[in-house]
């Protein structure tokens, strides 16, 4: 009997770790060929904004940091489709 292991989206790095409004933040991670958004978390609130995975490179994703997003320090995750997500990465969003 075979069994198999789900592979499940995994956050391993950012770049930069923290983001200007309009500046792109590229994500490194496992499984990440389903990311559909990213989502910076400050104070309790979430800040969503449109991700895409790296085309050929399932272990890369891009966003552009919004002007939606607050300034601070908060986290940031990814969803993907069939509502998956990753964990969650401590991420600051700097005046720019």
């Amino acid at each position: 009997m075979t069994v198999t292991t789900k592979q499940i989206m995994a956050l391993e790095d950012i770049e930069p770790d923290e983001a200007t409004h309009g500046r792109a933040i590229d994500f490194t991670g496992k499984e990440l060929s389903s990311v559909t958004t990213a989502v910076y978390i400050l104070a309790g609130k979430e800040y969503p904004t449109p991700a895409k995975p790296v085309p050929n490179e399932p272990t890369k994703a891009t966003a552009t940091v919004p002007n939606t997003w607050q300034h601070g320090s908060g986290q940031v995750f990814l969803k993907g489709s069939r509502d998956r997500q990753t964990n969650t990465v401590a991420f600051d969003v700097v005046p720019g």
